[in-house]
């Protein structure tokens, strides 16, 4: 599992105009947005409320995070996430059981204890005719994003989880991970070079695809590419992918670094 403290992907199923909403009361919902700090258990929220109370230079005013607010306004629970036959899960299997409610095994993502493909709530939202997205500051192919669209026994099975990206597509998938969609070939090919000439991070990409040919079957399933904040602010119509870092984000800002902000 990463040592990354807290990695956030939020999956947000937007309903559309004509669709049933969901109702609170007398209030109608309109999205859903699952936000999930991936690597985060209780003893770390613990410690960002001790920080928001004790460290000398709290940005917290009142010295209650924002998280803590959260917990005192909202309804929680817990939800253990041990796999079928492990006491330790990692992110796969814990982002596979968030998303379908069945029990997994470590490596799998959208496949279930007993080697099953398993539907997400994604994949539920967009049978009932809601606009779904992922967005994540790791790569888009990574273990707990691709829980929610994938089905494949081992996360690094990333050219596999692209073609399952094409089959049942989320409208927006926003992170990194471009080294992944384009292999050696791909970089070389003059096709290829013109996809990507405006990516500003190009010298980054070194072409880890073991398939050639991934962004055109992104693009063939009706994909429009983003690579900066303002190629994706210009793009109005169709599915977005918006790729905005050769893997994932850094953890600080570089010189070199030119992402979607």
């Amino acid at each position: 599992m990463r040592k990354i403290l807290s990695i956030f992907i939020i999956i947000s199923l937007f309903a559309a105009c004509n669709t049933a909403q969901v109702k609170n009361n007398t209030q109608q919902k309109k999205n859903i947005i699952l936000v999930i700090a991936d690597g985060t258990g209780p003893n770390l929220m613990a410690y960002l409320m001790k920080y928001a109370r004790l460290a000398p230079n709290s940005p917290y005013k009142d010295k209650k995070s924002n998280l803590e607010k959260m917990f005192d306004t909202g309804k929680n629970g817990i939800m253990f996430n041990y796999t079928d036959k492990t006491i330790v899960t990692d992110s796969a299997a814990s982002a596979t059981q968030f998303a379908t409610g069945a029990k997994s095994n470590p490596y799998a993502v959208g496949i279930d204890a007993n080697g099953k493909k398993v539907n997400s709530i994604l994949y539920h939202a967009k049978q009932k005719g809601l606009a779904t997205g992922v967005l994540t500051d790791v790569y888009v192919l990574d273990a707990t994003p691709a829980a929610f669209y994938a089905h494949r026994i081992n996360r690094k099975m990333r050219d596999g989880i692209i073609e399952d990206m094409t089959v049942t597509p989320p409208d927006v998938v926003l992170g990194g991970g471009l080294n992944y969609f384009v292999s050696k070939t791909d970089l070389k090919n003059p096709k290829y070079q013109e996809i990507l000439k405006n990516v500003p991070y190009l010298n980054q990409v070194k072409g880890q695809a073991k398939q050639d040919e991934n962004l055109s079957k992104v693009i063939n399933s009706g994909y429009n590419l983003a690579f900066t904040k303002q190629e994706m602010e210009n793009l109005k119509d169709g599915k977005i992918l918006g790729l905005f870092a050769p893997v994932f984000f850094p953890p600080y800002p570089k010189e070199d670094w030119q992402g979607p902000s």
